[in-house]
């Protein structure tokens, strides 16, 4: 597997890139067979009433799928719900009333018939009853099942196209949240009247500009929109794990123009983060990997915020035609103080995880205690905004926040809000923070990744205070003179480091606004070339 360390990838020549991209499309073959039926619940609980009596049934899966079907089942003739399996099953104990066991425990167990009642794993589910001997005409499943398969195609397909606009020739396919761009940047090029959004996995993809279907996390569904479709221009949106979207269009309408637009880079994220946090498995990690290559090679525009020596060598070895952009960038800067005063406003909004999460991203992005220091000096008025504190139901799992905002006047905590509404408030500040006393030595995406963060600050007239290991970014405040970089890993000396350069803010501010200008004109200019 390809190492996501700049050595390693310096070194990595063309024939190395290309050498697993054969069974590349195998696996893609694969995966499309495995999520090609709709995960559409409503039909996969009317062909579970169609099976028959069931007898004496244990149902596989203790999670929301589960607790949704028991009462149909309870109401089934000739079937008998036995108890519930489930690898959680210590933790889990019951489930309305229903004992739930581990796996291993289904032989001690009276059954007829095992359900597999879950729609994402049923493969693997399959495989662990046929390890523990459960005869595989006694295990009843839905979403491969041929004829599910069949029927639940025929009727997603049938409702997609009724409800699709006559005249579609564009198509955005959302494999991810957000743009890099957002909808009314590419209005100029995808118009709003013959253009639609595709969204897989998930249908996160609502747009104002742009009509927005959910594939109901089906591979076979995109598949049969597209043949139908037949669009001049596929516009991919994605992410680590959505990477092979792109590959799966390039082969279905091969005569459509395809322009990728990458919000993540496997190739330079550390592994141990990505197979914990992301992928799941390593060989999940090596098919995301591939899929990027296979992007790099294709020979068609790669739009991301990734630049650097690192990505110059993929971009050589591969023939990419790749064009650094800048994400979430807005037109218009908004204004804020530019005179010195103190207490000094300084603001971070991003990612910060809670005590307990896993280390290999607390550490990475746990801007926490530096704020909290300097809020406690009575030098620094400080705000955090949380983008991963969506809902106050999760106001448990960041209490350690909220006790740091109710002991420390100088210091306030918010829940995250939306993008917009945000920049607002960070406008009222200073300086927008970005300095790291810990990050990993290893993460060399952060070494050559152009942060939302970067850009939020930018658009919210923000000079910022940052760390030097967040190299290409780095080299562009130094460039512009657009704030303050310091070595990382002297906390003490970057607060001294921020306090001398307040006394320059309108300078620092200045050289804010011409770096925004200089990511404006650079996304334009991207834009009319890739389009042109």
């Amino acid at each position: 597997m390809i190492e996501a360390s700049q050595g390693r990838l310096l070194q990595l020549t063309a024939a190395d890139a290309l050498a697993g991209q054969a069974g590349f499309a195998e696996r893609i073959r694969r995966r499309i067979e495995r999520f090609k039926a709709p995960r559409d619940r409503r039909l996969a609980f009317n062909f579970i009433g169609r099976m028959g009596p069931l007898g004496r049934l244990l149902v596989y899966g203790a999670g929301a799928h589960t607790e949704l079907l028991l009462p149909l089942l309870e109401d089934f003739p000739g079937t008998t719900v036995v108890g519930l399996i489930d690898r959680r099953w210590e933790a889990l104990r019951s489930l309305r009333g229903y004992p739930v066991i581990a796996p291993e425990q289904v032989s001690a167990v009276g059954y007829d018939h095992v359900l597999v009642a879950n729609d994402m794993a049923e493969e693997e589910m399959v495989a662990r009853l046929e390890a523990l001997e459960v005869p595989r005409d006694r295990i009843r499943t839905v979403y491969s099942h041929p004829d599910f398969t069949r029927e639940a195609l025929a009727a997603g397909k049938r409702d997609l196209l009724n409800r699709i606009p006559a005249g579609t020739r564009y198509v955005i396919l959302a494999g991810t949240p957000g743009g890099l761009f957002s909808s009314s940047d590419l209005i100029r090029h995808l118009p709003p009247d013959r253009t639609i959004i595709l969204a897989y996995p998930q249908p996160y993809a609502l747009s104002l500009h742009y009509p927005s279907f959910d594939l109901a996390h089906s591979l076979g569904l995109l598949v049969e929109v597209l043949e139908a479709i037949q669009p001049e221009v596929v516009y991919t949106r994605t992410q680590f794990t959505t990477h092979f979207l792109a590959h799966l269009a390039r082969t279905v309408v091969p005569g459509a123009r395809l322009i990728q637009e990458f919000h993540d880079f496997a190739l330079v994220t550390p592994s141990d983060a990505l197979v914990d946090q992301v992928c799941g498995s390593e060989e999940e990690l090596e098919t995301v990997r591939l899929a990027e290559l296979d992007c790099l090679a294709s020979g068609d525009p790669i739009l991301s915020k990734y630049g650097g020596p690192v990505l110059d060598h993929l971009v050589a070895i591969t023939g990419a035609r790749h064009h650094l952009v800048y994400p979430y960038l807005q037109r218009d800067i908004l204004k804020g103080p530019t005179l010195p005063t103190e207490p000094i406003r300084v603001v971070y909004a991003g990612q910060l995880y809670p005590p307990g999460f896993p280390p290999l991203l607390k550490t990475e992005w746990n801007y926490l205690p530096l704020l909290v220091r300097m809020a406690r000096t009575g030098r620094f008025q400080v705000e955090a905004y949380n983008s991963v504190h969506t809902q106050p139901s999760e106001d448990g799992r960041f209490q350690a926040f909220w006790d740091a905002d109710r002991d420390n006047p100088g210091f306030t905590y918010h829940r995250a809000l939306g993008y917009r509404p945000t920049i607002t408030r960070l406008a009222a500040a200073h300086w927008g923070f970005l300095y790291n006393d810990a990050p990993r030595a290893d993460n060399l995406s952060r070494q050559v990744a152009i942060a939302a963060r970067l850009t939020g600050y930018l658009n919210a007239g923000l000079p910022v205070i940052m760390d030097d290991h967040h190299t290409f970014m780095a080299e562009l405040v130094r460039r512009f003179g657009a704030g303050i970089v310091h070595p990382v890993g002297d906390p003490e000396g970057a607060v001294a480091a921020l306090l001398s350069a307040h006394g320059h803010l309108e300078a620092h501010r200045e050289g804010a606004r011409r770096l925004h200008a200089h990511m404006v004109e650079t996304n334009e200019r991207v834009l009319s070339e890739v389009w042109a």
